[in-house]
C-alpha cells in the first residue's frame, strides 16, 4: 500500500463508514468522510483526495451525480464506487462516468484494498507522464530561445 495518501469516503451508513475508516487508517491513510452529498461537495475541494470511495444511495443525491462536480475541481480523480446496489444499470453508468472500479457490498477488505492500490498507482503514473510531457515542451521552448538567438548573434 501506498502511504500517507488521502482517500473520501462518501457513505451513509454509519457501520460501513467506521470500519472503512479503521481499515484505511491501519493502512496509514489519511481519511475524510461524508454521509451525505451535500457534505461531500463542502469538503471536496478543501481535503483534496488521491482516491474517493462512494457509495450510489446517499440520503440527498445518487452518488453517481456527484462524479461531474468531483471531476470539475480534479479531472483526474480515481473514485472507486462501493455500494449495496449492484443493478447492471449502476455498473453501466459507473463504467460511463469513468469510474475506477465497481465494487459491491459486503465487500472483500484485501480486493478493495488493493483497488484502492491500483488507483494510488494510475494517479502516480498520471503526475510522473504530466511532469514529463512539462519537461519535454520546456527542452523544446529552450531549443527554439537558442535557435533565435544564435539567428540573432549571426546578424
Amino acid at each position: 500500500m501506498i502511504k500517507n495518501k488521502k482517500v473520501f469516503i462518501i457513505e451513509d451508513y454509519k457501520d460501513t463508514l467506521i470500519i472503512l475508516k479503521r481499515i484505511l487508517k491501519k493502512e496509514n491513510l489519511e481519511v475524510e468522510t461524508a454521509t451525505t452529498g451535500e457534505e461531500a461537495k463542502k469538503k471536496f475541494p478543501l481535503f483534496r483526495p488521491d482516491v474517493i470511495i462512494l457509495d450510489i444511495n446517499l440520503p440527498d443525491t445518487n452518488g453517481l451525480d456527484l462524479i461531474r462536480e468531483f471531476r470539475k475541481v480534479d479531472p483526474d480523480i480515481e473514485i472507486i464506487v462501493l455500494t449495496a446496489y449492484a443493478e447492471l444499470e449502476n455498473a453501466i453508468r459507473s463504467v460511463r462516468e469513468r469510474v475506477s472500479d465497481f465494487i459491491a457490498k459486503p465487500f472483500d477488505t484485501r480486493y478493495l484494498l488493493h483497488s484502492i492500490n491500483r488507483c494510488l498507482e494510475v494517479r502516480k503514473l498520471k503526475k510522473q507522464i504530466i511532469r514529463s510531457e512539462k519537461i519535454r515542451l520546456l527542452g523544446e521552448m529552450a531549443a527554439g530561445i537558442t535557435h533565435v538567438l544564435t539567428i540573432l548573434f549571426l546578424l
